[in-house]
């Protein structure tokens, strides 16, 4: 299986949104309460802006989405798998 990794942009919002309030991301995430979409939003838009200091890719293979990984403060690795 290949596996294609991109940049996370604006469009993706609302897959990140998804993942991140479904049930089993929410269990290891480190608030585990369902956000609403106003509040992913506002994080989202900050979080994109930062993308060329931490990363934030989107990886997929030939059908679907498969997940996430993103960088924080450069020395923090946060991965989500569908």
């Amino acid at each position: 299986m290949t596996i294609h990794a991109r940049s996370a942009t604006l469009a993706d919002s609302e897959l990140i949104f998804a993942w991140r309030n479904h049930e089993r991301s929410r269990k290891y995430s480190t608030n585990n309460q369902v956000i609403d979409m106003a509040e992913h939003e506002k994080w989202y838009q900050n979080r994109i802006k930062q993308i060329e200091d931490q990363s934030f890719w989107i990886f997929s293979n030939k059908t679907s989405k498969l997940g996430y990984v993103r960088l924080i403060d450069q020395f923090i690795l946060k991965i989500l798998l569908r």
